[in-house]
């Protein structure tokens, strides 16, 4: 992605950034319902846009890839409550020139390949011994609760009255070798 890039603790900024692209990324996590709840089905509309919005605002290296055609798969661990949704808002959609796949996993050794894993609050547990392993693999892993930060996961999108409240962990990010755009740092609570 061309945009901001993490030195050392230092963001180098690129004077050419993508406007609309943080418009509607900004418009997402801004997004408020009129009721009490945000309802299930838009919950995770919203949260598939979030997904594809990291394709968008975090960097993965190069060595993340076997090849130039390798898709960009977004992996789903467990049962998945997002119906049609995801693959909806990613389909012909590309990360760089990967195209972007929607891969599922019903137990943490099937995870083979993967560069952003997200696993539904119902899976957390089940799928702890899989985050020990993912950083080494450029994995971007997200999931609903805050203690999975605690347990060494990078983001989480967690549903309260009238909106998504998105966390990162920045440092467990950076142990990945991903780099975060100051874009979405703006947006995002960061895990001290």
């Amino acid at each position: 992605m061309a945009g901001d890039r993490s030195l050392g603790g230092r963001t180098r900024f690129n004077p050419k950034p993508n406007w609309i692209g943080f418009g509607i990324f900004a418009a997402i996590a801004l997004f408020r319902t009129s009721a009490h709840a945000i309802p299930t089905q838009s919950e995770y509309a919203l949260k598939s846009a979030f997904l594809y919005n990291f394709c968008r605002f975090i960097d993965w290296p190069e060595s993340a890839f076997s090849s130039a055609n390798e898709p960009f798969i977004i992996g789903i661990a467990g049962d998945d409550p997002f119906g049609s949704l995801l693959n909806d808002t990613v389909k012909g959609k590309k990360y760089r020139n990967h195209p972007i796949r929607i891969d599922h996993f019903r137990a943490p050794g099937e995870i083979k390949r993967c560069h952003l894993l997200f696993v539904p609050r119902a899976n957390v547990s089940r799928f702890d011994p899989t985050l020990t392993t993912t950083v080494a693999k450029n994995i971007l892993t997200v999931s609903e609760t805050d203690e999975f930060l605690n347990r060494g996961g990078m983001i989480t999108l967690r549903a309260e009255p009238n909106r998504v409240r998105l966390r990162i962990s920045r440092a467990a990010v950076h142990s990945a070798n991903l780099v975060v755009s100051s874009k979405l740092l703006k947006v995002a609570e960061i895990k001290p």
